[in-house]
């Protein structure tokens, strides 16, 4: 399942130290605080795998996630982004929403997406941006 592993895999893309990179000047990613949400990685991944995905596809769920992680990791290597507990959450939500408008015709707006991410609508607006100037606006799937 989806909760189990991606969590694993974000937290691997994280720096052991913060001190090993410095954030970019200006983190759009940032939920303007120094203190992590509350949610966990888990159950974030569990809420978004049951509202968003929920067709029931567990084989395009397990892509969509797939996708949205190599698009993280991209971002991770070209260092162009430094995970920290501050903006996982809104990384992954950003990067699944582009995502998951790459790989399928049909998807809901984006008022939903980010009511199921826990954001308003104007504030994932600017995540999407910031994710496709940041990807170069060059989408892969592997």
């Amino acid at each position: 399942e989806a909760a189990d592993w991606v969590p694993k895999v974000l937290h691997q893309l994280m720096p052991a130290a913060p001190e090993i990179r410095e954030p970019p000047p200006l983190d759009v990613f940032d939920n303007n605080s120094c203190v992590p949400t509350k949610v966990t990685l888990e159950t974030y991944v569990r809420r978004i795998r049951e509202y968003w995905c929920g067709s029931g596809d567990g084989q395009f769920e397990e892509c969509l996630f797939r996708l949205a992680l190599g698009y993280i990791a991209k971002l991770v290597w070209d260092h162009k982004v430094v995970l920290r507990e501050t903006n996982v959450h809104r990384v992954l939500l950003a990067s699944l929403l582009v995502a998951t408008k790459f790989a399928s015709d049909t998807f809901y707006t984006n008022r939903y997406y980010a009511r199921v991410g826990g954001i308003s609508p104007a504030e994932l607006y600017a995540l999407e941006i910031a994710f496709l100037q940041l990807m170069g606006h060059e989408l892969f799937s592997p």
